[in-house]
């Protein structure tokens, strides 16, 4: 089950770290399953044009990882 897209302004980390997440790049890219405290989300502060997050979908732990 997932909770569905939820936009993210660049504001850093909105989730504990260890909540599992999709996350939708800039360039449309979706990456698989990962931590919120995945290298990421530390790209996505530091405004690096390829890794900014636009959207992020949590997933829940019934679902299989895809890493």
């Amino acid at each position: 089950m997932r909770d569905g897209w939820i936009d993210h302004a660049g504001e850093g980390r909105p989730l504990p770290f260890e909540t599992r997440v999709r996350v939708r790049l800039r360039s449309g890219k979706v990456m698989r399953v990962a931590r919120a405290g995945s290298r990421n989300w530390e790209h996505a502060a530091l405004a690096d044009p390829a890794y900014q997050i636009v959207q992020y979908e949590v997933v829940t732990n019934d679902e299989p990882s895809e890493i």
